[in-house]
């Protein structure tokens, strides 16, 4: 949390993670490289140890699995020359 201590300076708080806390994809390759480092603190290591798995890599963004057209779509695309044209040019996403 940012707060601000006038036009030219400010204070971060810094809240230690607790077991519920929601640990990210990106925060566990981060925790990973710096115990591979040997930069983790005792403290660090023990949240890490206690967190939830059901708090872990949680967010949307880090559930996405490739999509599949069913087949009967893809059937009817094809059919259509335009549509598969248009379809086939557009990025995966």
């Amino acid at each position: 949390m940012r707060r601000s201590l006038g036009d030219e300076s400010y204070t971060i708080r810094f809240t230690p993670r607790t077991p519920s806390s929601t640990w990210s994809r990106v925060n566990l390759d981060k925790v990973e490289e710096l115990k591979r480092r040997g930069l983790m603190l005792p403290a660090g290591l023990r949240a890490y140890d206690e967190r939830r798995e059901g708090k872990t890599g949680i967010y949307s963004y880090e559930q996405r699995e490739a999509a599949e057209l069913p087949v009967e779509y893809e059937e009817r695309l094809r059919a259509d020359s335009a549509a598969w044209e248009f379809w086939t040019s557009r990025p995966p996403s």
